[in-house]
């Protein structure tokens, strides 16, 4: 486990079509390094409103992986989750 600190830049709600509608919450974390930190499930720990903040957590990482060709890192199991401005 992590506990890093960053911007969130980005927060969307997919809705996903299967047996049973259902959605899901995209939200992007660009820490200071640059890294970029991505959390996908049904549980955010940060939404739209926390859009431009710095936010520190605490998580587990997933896997690191590239998507459109930049690299990110999927994290899971979010905790001690704060706003800081």
């Amino acid at each position: 486990r992590y506990t890093v600190e960053g911007i969130v830049s980005a927060y969307r709600e997919v809705e996903i079509y299967s047996q049973f509608a259902s959605w899901m919450a995209i939200v992007e974390i660009v820490l200071d390094s640059g890294e970029l930190v991505v959390y996908t499930g049904s549980n955010p720990p940060f939404g739209d409103q926390d859009f431009g903040k710095t936010v520190k957590f605490t998580a587990t990482v997933k896997a690191h992986d590239e998507y459109g060709f930049q690299a990110q890192t999927k994290m899971q199991r979010f905790a001690k989750c704060e706003v800081m401005a």
